[in-house]
């Protein structure tokens, strides 16, 4: 088991991505957050009985691309003002380019001796996964040696071949300043689930407070697209964006997917223009059930003599939140109209008097509100249609068994198009079979061969 540390908020500033629409995802009763980005390319979708919908993409060619190039390199040494060195490099890691890896060469150098019972520089460096403050140890080195760490892959979710290392040669211009050194390339290979999210490389260098010092440099640090890739995808709507499937089976022999459909993960979030949270996630044979709520929602109850006002705070009106309603002692005069000011557009649904009380309820009703799905827990996610929203129990239901997907395959092939061209529903799983051709071609009327766009037939 690796060694594992939690980093506490704020101990190294980076940038991060604010989504105009706060929201959250569920996913197995856990939330998550997330980022957004656009999606990779178009697709010809054709319809499948209702079932799903069927996609013919255009081969996307990203052999060993580098989607990031190399940032300038970053040194840690000691005889500073601190007994601790801490640099979180952020890595925003993009989605739409295939499996993706992350590459740099790290050099680590002492003057120190490895005196038996001393207290020594130490130099180590961490991988933080997406979506949490615990960071894992990679590699750690002072002047007594070096250690590279067994992985927990299963619980990371990486698989086995996620770190490897080789050594290189050490800087020539700091052989001679660093007796004790070593020098390797780095390469992190990272699943398809931390797409479009953000992790982190952390640098750690402790100082001893005592000559001879120490230093340790990260440079050339790139992603690098991997090359082939062959992804199925799959989105909410026709227009998309789209994200890789996991769990599924690709044989390439028998050229289908097949895709488990009790086990099939799916990531939930609410897009507003206010802020909501999904606050359970209910589970029943044929649905889905999300309760939603606004958290600062601060609704004031105001009134006037006539329609167009002036309005003024009702200051002896008793709000009832879970019930989304107003009480307050029934007005003697003329009538009075009502309205609702809040942080979260409202609308009024019910005025009735009873015993001298006057209840007002109402209901919050947000102009842009839309259930987003996704096959990655940081998407990119799509409004899905299926979604049925109940704003007087703020309840959303979605069908377990008749709601809709549409899938096309994400390949890095040049030679090669792509056609999903049938699924078959089988007990467990969805079985989608294709074909690749050659790229598709089309006569030009002066009889020379153009490419075959997506809009032609």
């Amino acid at each position: 088991m690796p060694a594992r540390h939690e980093r506490s908020a704020g101990t190294s500033p980076s940038a991060t991505l604010q989504d105009p629409f706060p929201s959250t995802v569920v996913a197995k009763n856990q939330v998550r957050s997330h980022r957004r980005s656009s999606p990779p390319g178009n697709a010809w979708l054709l319809p499948v009985l209702g079932l799903a919908w069927l996609a013919i993409t255009i081969p996307q060619v990203r052999s060993a691309e580098v989607i990031l190039p190399p940032l300038p390199p970053v040194r840690l040494e000691t005889g500073g003002s601190t007994s601790l060195q801490t640099t979180r490099l952020p890595l925003a890691l993009p989605f739409g380019v295939g499996l993706i890896r992350v590459e740099f060469d790290l050099a680590v150098g002492t003057r120190e001796q490895p005196v038996a019972g001393s207290f020594l520089d130490s130099f180590s460096l961490s991988f933080e996964p997406p979506d949490t403050d615990v960071s894992t140890f990679l590699f750690n080195h002072d002047a007594r040696g070096e250690t590279w760490f067994p992985l927990d892959t299963a619980g990371l979710g990486v698989t086995p071949n996620f770190l490897t290392h080789t050594a290189i040669p050490f800087p020539a211009n700091e052989l001679e300043a660093w007796p004790i050194h070593t020098s390797y390339a780095v390469s992190l290979s990272l699943p398809l689930a931390w797409h479009n999210c953000e992790a982190g490389i952390w640098l750690d260098l402790f100082d001893n407070r005592s000559a001879p010092d120490s230093f340790a440099q990260l440079s050339n640090l790139r992603l690098v697209a991997r090359d082939p890739f062959f992804v199925l995808e799959s989105s909410a709507t026709p227009a998309g964006p789209f994200s890789a499937e996991m769990g599924v089976t690709h044989s390439n022999e028998a050229q289908r997917f097949e895709l488990m459909r009790g086990g099939v993960a799916r990531f939930f979030r609410l897009r507003a223009d206010s802020t909501v949270r999904l606050r359970v996630l209910e589970r029943d044979p044929n649905l889905w059930r999300f309760a939603y709520d606004f958290p600062e929602p601060d609704p004031k109850l105001e009134s006037a003599a006539q329609p167009q006002g002036p309005y003024s705070l009702v200051t002896n009106a008793v709000l009832e939140a879970a019930q989304r309603r107003f009480r307050l002692p029934t007005a003697t005069g003329p009538a009075r109209f009502y309205r609702i000011r809040a942080g979260v557009r409202t609308a009024l649904t019910r005025l009735e008097t009873s015993t001298g009380t006057t209840s007002v309820s109402f209901e919050y009703r947000p102009r842009i509100f839309s259930l987003q799905s996704s096959a990655q827990p940081c998407g990119p996610f799509a409004d899905d249609p299926s979604a049925t929203f109940d704003t007087a129990s703020q309840v959303i239901t979605l069908p377990r068994h008749q709601w809709t997907r549409m899938f096309r395959v994400a390949h890095s092939n040049p030679d090669h198009a792509v056609r999903l061209h049938k699924i078959h529903d089988a007990d467990a799983q969805w079985i989608l079979n294709y074909d690749r051709t050659t790229p598709l071609t089309a006569q030009s009327p002066q009889g020379a061969t153009t490419p075959l766009r997506e809009e032609q037939p």
